[in-house]
C-alpha cells in the first residue's frame, strides 16, 4: 500500500513539472487531478483497511471476552457443585456425631441409672442397718438407763415430736376442710412454709443436743441457719403489725445466727462450751413455743377460719404473737459475736433526727407518703417501743385492702410497711430491671439517696430487691433497705428499713491498702471470677469492715467471697443456694 502512495506521489510531482507548450499542459493538468484522485482513492482505501482491522480486533477482543466469561460461568458451577458435595459430607459427618453422641448420651444415662439404683440400695442397706443399731442401743439404754442432762434433752425432743405432730394434722387438716376460694392463697402459703421451717428448726435442734460428732453437729447447725432464714422471710410476709411479731422475728434471725457463731467454732476446732449449748437450747425451747401457738391458729384454719381475718388486730393470730412478744420479755439476752446480738439492741438510730412528731404529724406524714395508693381511713393505731420508737397507722384502700406502716417517732421516717393486697394485675409483668427502677424511685421519694440493688428474689408476681447505700464508691451493706415490688402492677407493697436507720451516717471510709488485683490473689484459683467491687461489711458488736466483694461461680455453684481491703483476710464466704422461695444466701 505504502509503495502504491509513493509511486502515486512520484507521479504527481512529475507530473507537476511545468510543460513547453499549452497542449503539454493541459495533459500535465488530466494527469496530476488524474493521480491526485488516485491518490485520494488510495488514501480512502487505506482508511476503510484500517478500519475493517479495527473492527475485526474489537470483534476478536469481544469472543475473547464471551469465551472468559463463560470459562468463569464453567468453574463457577464447578464450585457450587463442589462445595454442595463437601456441605452434604459435612452434614452426614454431623448427623454422625450427633447419632454417636445420643448413642454415647444414652449410654451415660444407663450407667447413671444403674449407680443411682447401686446407691439407693446401698442407702436402704445403711438406713436398715441403722435401724438394727438404733434398736440395739435403744435395748442397752433400757437396760443400763440414761440419767442426768442427756435424758431431760432426749425427753424433751420427744414431747416437741409429738407437738410436731400435731402441728401438722392440724394444719393439714385446716387445708382439706375449709374451702380455698376464702383463703388468700399468698398468706396461706407463707403461714405453710412458715410452720415448715419452725418445724425443721425444732427438728435439727432436737438432734444437735443428742449428736455428739462435730461433723454431724456442723450439718445440723448448717440446716438450722439456713431454715430460720427462711421462716423469717415468710414471718415477714404474714398480714401482721411489725409490733406483733417483732420479737418473733428477732429470736428466729437469733437461731439461725447462733447457729453460725457455734458453726464457725466448729470449723475453727474449739469446743462448743455448757454455757453455749444452754443457750441454744433455750432459743430451742422459744421455737417450741412459736410451734405451740402454730397449733392454735392451725386449729382456726381447721375451723374454715379465712388465713387473712386470724391475724387481724385482736384475732387469734395477732394473739398468739402478741403472747411470744410477752415471753420474749423474760427473754435472756445473748452476747455474742454475731448482727444479732443482744448486745446491740441499746444502739442509738444513727439514721434518724430531729425533734419527735405528734400523731397527727404521723398521719400527715403518711397520707403524703401514700397518696397515690387511693387511701381513705387513716389512723393511728398503736405504738411500738423497739429500738426505733415508731407510731403505728393503717388505712384500707378502695377495695377494702389494708396497709400498714410504722412511721418513726424521731424525725417521722416510714421504718416499714406491708400493702395487704394481691398482685393480681391483668397487666403483663415487668422485667426486673423496671422494678429496680421503680423502687430507685420510690426511695428517692423518701430522701433515701445513693442506694444500689445489690440482690434480687425473684417470687415469680413479686420481686424482693435489697437496696444498700453508696459512698464513694463503696457498696455499705449495713445500711440496707428491702422493698417488695409487684411485677404486675409496678406497685411497692412493703418495705423495711430497720438496718438502715439504725446504722445510716456518713462514715469516713478509709483507702484500701490492697489492691484489687491483690485481693484476687487471696481468692481461690478454683473461683471464676465474674465481679470485684469494695463493700463495707458488718462484722458483730457493732464493727464494720472494708473488703473487696469478690463474686463468682465455682463447679457447685455461685459464691460472694469478702477479702479485707487492709490486711487480706478472708472475712466471710456466701454461697447462693436454690430453695422453693428462691435464691438464698448462706
Amino acid at each position: 500500500m505504502e509503495e502504491k502512495q509513493n509511486s502515486a506521489k512520484e507521479k504527481v510531482e512529475k507530473l507537476s513539472n511545468p510543460p513547453k507548450t499549452e497542449e503539454e499542459k493541459a495533459q500535465n493538468r488530466v494527469r496530476v487531478a488524474k493521480a491526485k484522485k488516485e491518490q485520494k482513492n488510495d488514501k480512502k482505501k487505506a482508511k476503510l483497511a484500517q478500519k475493517k482491522k479495527r473492527e475485526n480486533a474489537k470483534k476478536q477482543k469481544q469472543l475473547l471476552k464471551q469465551e472468559k466469561v463463560k470459562l468463569k460461568q464453567e468453574k463457577a458451577k464447578q464450585k457450587e457443585l463442589k462445595q454442595q458435595e463437601e456441605r452434604a459430607l459435612k452434614q452426614e459427618k454431623i448427623e454422625m456425631f450427633k447419632a454417636e453422641k445420643l448413642k454415647l448420651k444414652a449410654e451415660k444415662e444407663a450407667q447413671k441409672t444403674q449407680i443411682k439404683q447401686q446407691k439407693l440400695e446401698q442407702k436402704a442397706k445403711a438406713k436398715a442397718d441403722k435401724r438394727q443399731k438404733r434398736e440395739a442401743r435403744r435395748k442397752r439404754r433400757s437396760e443400763k438407763g440414761v440419767g442426768g442432762w442427756i435424758a431431760a434433752v432426749v425427753s424433751l425432743g420427744l414431747t416437741s415430736l409429738v407437738l410436731a405432730t400435731l402441728l401438722m394434722v392440724n394444719f393439714y387438716s385446716g387445708l382439706k376442710d375449709f374451702p380455698q376460694a376464702m383463703v388468700s392463697q399468698g398468706y396461706y402459703q407463707c403461714y405453710e412454709e412458715f410452720a415448715t421451717y419452725n418445724q425443721n428448726i425444732d427438728t435439727n435442734l432436737s438432734k444437735f443436743f443428742v449428736s455428739n460428732s462435730k461433723a454431724e453437729q456442723q450439718r445440723l447447725l448448717i440446716k438450722v441457719t439456713e431454715d430460720s432464714l427462711l421462716a423469717e422471710e415468710n414471718l415477714q410476709r404474714l398480714p401482721l403489725l411489725t409490733s406483733s411479731k417483732h420479737s418473733t422475728t428477732k429470736i428466729i434471725n437469733q437461731i439461725g445466727d447462733y447457729a453460725k457463731y457455734l458453726n464457725n467454732k466448729l470449723i475453727d476446732g474449739l469446743n462448743i462450751t455448757l454455757e453455749e449449748k444452754d443457750n441454744l437450747y433455750r432459743l430451742y425451747e422459744y421455737n417450741k413455743s412459736i410451734k405451740e401457738g402454730l397449733i392454735k391458729i392451725s386449729s382456726e384454719l381447721k375451723n374454715g377460719a379465712k388465713i387473712e381475718k386470724i391475724f387481724e388486730q385482736n384475732n387469734v393470730g395477732d394473739k398468739v404473737f402478741l403472747e411470744l412478744e410477752d415471753r420474749a420479755v423474760v427473754y435472756p439476752q445473748l452476747i455474742y459475736d454475731g448482727p444479732f446480738s443482744d448486745g446491740l439492741n441499746t444502739k442509738k438510730a444513727k439514721g434518724l433526727n430531729g425533734k419527735e412528731i405528734s400523731e397527727s404529724q404521723a398521719e400527715k406524714v403518711f397520707k403524703g407518703i401514700f397518696a397515690s395508693y387511693k387511701l381513705n381511713q387513716h389512723q393511728v393505731v398503736g405504738e411500738f417501743n423497739g429500738q426505733i420508737k415508731c407510731y403505728n397507722l393503717n388505712a384500707k384502700d378502695e377495695f377494702g385492702n389494708d396497709l400498714y406502716a410504722e412511721i418513726s417517732k424521731v424525725g417521722g421516717k416510714l421504718i416499714s410497711f406491708n400493702y395487704q393486697r394481691e398482685c393480681d394485675s391483668q397487666n403483663e409483668l415487668i422485667s426486673l430491671s423496671e422494678c429496680e427502677k421503680i423502687g430507685l424511685k420510690f426511695l428517692s421519694e423518701q430522701n433515701l439517696d445513693n442506694m444500689k440493688a445489690v440482690w434480687k428474689e425473684d417470687n415469680g408476681e413479686m420481686v424482693t430487691i435489697n437496696y444498700a447505700y453508696t459512698q464513694g464508691g463503696v457498696v455499705v451493706y449495713p445500711d440496707l433497705v428491702k422493698l417488695n415490688i409487684c411485677k404486675k402492677s409496678g406497685i411497692v407493697f412493703g418495705l423495711e428499713g430497720t438496718n438502715y436507720y439504725l446504722n445510716h451516717t456518713q462514715r469516713e471510709i478509709a483507702n484500701a491498702t490492697l489492691s484489687a488485683e491483690q485481693a484476687l490473689n487471696k481468692v481461690s484459683e478454683n473461683l471464676q471470677v465474674e465481679q470485684v467491687r469494695l463493700a463495707l461489711i458488718p462484722k458483730g458488736n457493732d464493727k464494720e469492715v472494708l473488703t473487696y466483694e469478690i463474686s463468682g461461680e465455682n463447679n457447685d455453684g455461685y459464691y460472694f467471697v469478702y477479702i479485707n481491703a487492709t490486711n487480706g483476710k478472708e472475712e466471710q464466704i456466701f454461697m447462693v443456694v436454690d430453695t422453693e422461695q428462691g435464691e438464698l444466701l448462706i
